[in-house]
C-alpha cells in the first residue's frame, strides 16, 4: 500500500511539473490572486491545492489538504521543493508535527510559491 502511495505521489508530481512549465501568464484578476502548490504524502487529500497568494505557506497547504493522515512522519517529515522556472532549485526540510503544533504563526511556517511541491513523509514500519 505504501509503495502504491509513493508511485501515485510521483505521478502527481510529474503531471504538476508539466502543468507549471506549460502554463501561460495569468490575465484574469482572480487567477492572479491565487497560486497552486502540490501537496503529496501523508495528508488526507493529495493533489494540487489552490491558495490565495497572501496565504501560501506550508501550514495553509497542509490544512487545505485535510490535515495530516495516519502515518505522518515526525522529525524532518516535510520536504518542500521550491520551483524556479523549469526546475526545483531548493529543498527545505522541517518537523511537520512541530509546525502543526505551533500553528500558522510558527517560525517554521515556510512561505510557498506557485509550483512548489510539499511532501509529508510517511512512517514505514
Amino acid at each position: 500500500m505504501i509503495r502504491l502511495h509513493a508511485i501515485l505521489s510521483m505521478l502527481l508530481i510529474a503531471i504538476f511539473i508539466s502543468a507549471c512549465t506549460t502554463k501561460s501568464s495569468p490575465t484574469i484578476s482572480s487567477q492572479q490572486e491565487k497560486g497552486s502548490v502540490l501537496v503529496v504524502g501523508a495528508v488526507n487529500r493529495i493533489g494540487p491545492m489552490s491558495l490565495p497568494r497572501n496565504d501560501m505557506d506550508a501550514f495553509s497547504a497542509i490544512s487545505k489538504a485535510g490535515g495530516l493522515s495516519h502515518g505522518a512522519m515526525g522529525g524532518r517529515g516535510i520536504q518542500i521543493k521550491k520551483f524556479n522556472n523549469k526546475s526545483f532549485d531548493e529543498i527545505i526540510r522541517m518537523d511537520v508535527f512541530e509546525l502543526m503544533r505551533q500553528g500558522k504563526d510558527s517560525p517554521l511556517n515556510v512561505r510557498l510559491s506557485d509550483g512548489d511541491v510539499l511532501h509529508v513523509w510517511m512512517e514505514v514500519w
